[in-house]
């Protein structure tokens, strides 16, 4: 039987400018770059093991030998949370490999957000997910 591995590589977040340039108000605003990263419990290793746990290769996408990476894009909010109405596949592989992607991303518990000028922000993350027989 062909052992299915799943390979989480490159866990990055997205180093752009801030979309607002006016920070009259840091909860409306979303940055890509911030002094402090939005941090996931239990940091990189933590990451890595949540996504191991929780990533389950859809069945008809394993018959089917579709692979690839998927890059999910996200916002942590100024509470840490995921906000699923900002995520997206920024990079499709194909609709089941991206649905189970973002199905991932949906159920993260709460991150200890990001900060600017020592206040919590809105922080853009990336999240590539490689699908790999």
């Amino acid at each position: 039987m062909i052992r299915t591995i799943l390979i989480l590589t490159l866990l990055y977040p997205t180093f752009l400018f801030a979309q607002n340039g006016t920070a009259s108000n840091s909860n409306d605003s979303v940055f890509y770059i911030v002094e402090k990263l939005p941090e996931f419990p239990g940091g990189q290793e933590g990451l890595i093991r949540h996504l191991k746990q929780n990533t389950k290769y859809p069945a008809k996408a394993k018959k089917k030998k579709i692979t690839g990476k998927v890059v999910v894009q996200f916002m942590i909010d100024t509470n840490g949370r995921v906000n699923m109405d900002s995520a997206s596949v920024i990079e499709p592989v194909h609709p089941l490999l991206d649905q189970e992607a973002l199905r991932v991303v949906s159920i993260m518990p709460v991150w200890k957000p990001g900060t600017q000028r020592g206040k919590p922000v809105n922080v853009y993350y990336k999240l590539p997910f490689n699908f790999k027989l």
